[in-house]
């Protein structure tokens, strides 16, 4: 395939195309909508974006992350931007922090529906591959939290959108906009839309569109290279990409675990696997179609999973860009009219905690309810957390949170994340009159795994008045502790 013979792009500008293309939109709207403002943050990244947003409006700085007063090379700066944004014009509640990737949401699944339409498929076949999609677990999960995957996610599929069908400009915005989302993590798939856009409409477009991109990055760039030098690129770069890379720096899961949290998506899996076998086997008038479509989602799967598989640090959310593959494989189903609600239903109903995830987005509530107890009462008094991480706290504290670390191997975890060296956030004692917050079995609440989505521990807090659940036997008293 060269440029001079283009991908097929059947029925792109049909009536039935654009309605189809405008109903999967409004209805991944729709969709998202019920709950939208209910529940609490993820004690994870989700609270740490907010909290970054919430000072940079309060710096009025949009170049910087910052995170407990101090600057953070953590990611770009789209998300926190967005938020500071919306946060400003909305207010702080959850709705309003949940909106980025309600919008990326959108942006995904109507994105994966023109995708499918310029390799070939028909508008019914495209809107199955958006349903499949935009029903599987870790795609809600994804747009009720406070991540960059997602509008990474929405760049990278605009930009493969755009390439099928020659559009360089805004193929290079797609990309330029998932670099400021997630970094080089965009690197690989960008680098597939832009070989797919040289072959269908030649290298003189694909430089346009590496232009583009260019240029939507450069200013932050620049920016961000001037205020800190080689500092900056030593966090976003070589602790952020390579050393994830290289080493286990976050606690997640083997290459194994990993697949097995894919396979539990298992409605996309059959599907896909399915729709790939169907496709293989037509000989019919549509089979280049067909095989075009096949061939671009293998390509994208290779490329997003091959990353994540042979790097050292593999968390769930890595797999989210594997789903529009599997999506594009399952439209090559038969009957796809019949398929896209039955498989959606099934997809939504049996899916490892979709309904949850959709209806009852609470994934940090003892936190919330812990945090707003703290801003109401402790006042000037300091606040740590015993042997726990819970970004939440600071969110919902209005206050930084930081941790006292009296477990040795507690204490090695925290003291390598770049993000807490930076911000001086590991104690080694309480201070004199410190609100405790603890887990009530004196454990860590869990990370961010399907396995351990219990929507937060049981917390306790502690004051020096002895008021609260003073009756628990943990944490201990503030003598002891100190």
């Amino acid at each position: 395939m060269t440029h001079e013979q283009p991908l097929p792009a059947a029925g792109v500008r049909s009536l039935a195309a654009k309605r189809a293309g405008w109903a999967v939109a409004a209805g991944a709207l729709f969709f998202l909508l019920p709950s939208l403002g209910e529940g609490s943050l993820f004690d994870s990244d989700d609270a740490i974006y907010a909290q970054m947003a919430r000072e940079a409006r309060a710096a009025g700085d949009l170049v910087d992350n910052r995170w407990c007063g101090v600057v953070q090379f953590e990611k770009p700066p789209l998300l926190i931007a967005a938020l500071a944004g919306l946060t400003a014009l909305l207010g702080e509640a959850e709705w309003v922090l949940r909106l980025p990737a309600v919008f990326a949401f959108v942006i995904c699944l109507t994105a994966l529906f023109w995708l499918a339409v310029g390799l070939g498929r028909s508008p019914m076949e495209a809107v199955v591959a958006a349903v499949l999609m935009g029903t599987t677990a870790l795609a809600v999960l994804s747009a009720r939290r406070v991540m960059t995957d997602l509008p990474m996610l929405a760049g990278l599929l605009t930009a493969a959108a755009a390439a099928v069908h020659g559009r360089a400009g805004l193929t290079g915005l797609g990309l330029g906009l998932a670099g400021l989302a997630k970094g080089v993590a965009a690197g690989p798939l960008g680098l597939l839309a832009l070989v797919v856009l040289w072959r269908t409409a030649g290298p003189r477009r694909a430089a346009t569109a590496l232009g583009v991109a260019i240029a939507v990055v450069a200013p932050w760039v620049i920016a961000i290279t001037w205020r800190h030098g080689a500092a900056a690129w030593e966090g976003l770069v070589g602790y952020h990409a390579v050393s994830r890379a290289t080493a286990n720096v976050v606690p997640g899961l083997s290459a194994g675990q990993l697949l097995a949290l894919l396979a539990e998506e298992w409605v996309l899996v059959c599907a896909g696997v399915a729709g790939f076998a169907v496709s293989l086997s037509r000989r019919t008038a549509d089979g280049a179609a067909s095989f075009a479509s096949a061939t671009f989602a293998l390509a994208w799967l290779v490329v997003a999973l091959a990353p994540v598989l042979l790097s050292s640090t593999r968390l769930m959310h890595y797999l989210l860009p594997a789903l529009p593959a599997l999506a594009l494989l399952a439209a090559g189903l038969p009957r796809p009219r019949l398929l896209a609600p039955a498989l959606g239903v099934l997809a939504l109903a049996a899916g490892p905690g979709t309904l949850a995830y959709w209806l009852e987005p609470d994934f940090g509530p003892h936190t919330k309810r812990a945090g707003r107890t703290i801003a109401a009462a402790a006042g000037e008094a300091p606040v740590v957390a015993w042997n726990l991480t819970d970004q939440a706290l600071t969110w919902y504290a209005g206050r930084c949170v930081p941790m006292v670390a009296t477990d040795p191997v507690f204490r090695q975890v925290q003291e390598a994340v770049l993000m807490n060296q930076r911000a001086g956030v590991v104690l080694h004692e309480a201070p004199r009159g410190a609100w405790l917050v603890a887990s009530r079995d004196g454990s860590e609440p869990p990370h961010a795994n399907l396995s351990a989505l219990s929507f937060g521990s049981q917390l306790v807090v502690l004051n020096p008045a002895g008021l609260g659940p003073a009756a628990s036997p943990w944490p201990p008293p503030l003598e002891e502790a100190r």
